[in-house]
């Protein structure tokens, strides 16, 4: 769970058609080109925001900064943007090993052990 919840600082859920749609921010003729942004983008609200931002990316150019301004807040609530720097993984690491401690002593499990076992987690979730 202290893995997860260190994860989780700064990695929102990934932005979807749906979210984009609901958001009241993104006009039909924009829907299509957006979805496809985002999911070239892995879902990532983050860099997704970054991009409309920046407006270097032709679908971007003429969006209008109160409609980004109104999906930032939108997908902020929705839990897709976390604007917190992410935990690095070593971090997660020392957290994980310092709030398993009492229970993995005692069993007999190293913090090696647990070192390994969350450095792999975290491959698996893409760290």
């Amino acid at each position: 769970e202290a893995a997860l919840d260190a994860w989780r600082v700064g990695r929102g859920r990934r932005v979807s058609r749906e979210d984009l749609a609901e958001s009241g921010a993104v006009s039909p003729s924009y829907l299509g080109n957006f979805t496809d942004l985002a999911a070239e983008l892995g879902g990532d609200a983050r860099r997704f925001i970054a991009a409309l931002e920046a407006r270097s990316d032709e679908r971007a150019k003429r969006f209008r900064r109160d409609k980004l301004e109104e999906l930032r807040s939108f997908l902020a609530e929705r839990g897709c943007l976390d604007e917190r720097e992410p935990i690095a993984e070593a971090e997660i690491v020392e957290r994980v090993v310092a709030a398993s401690a009492q229970l993995a002593e005692p069993a007999g499990i190293a913090p090696a052990d647990v070192r390994r076992r969350v450095r792999e987690m975290l491959h698996i979730l893409g760290a």
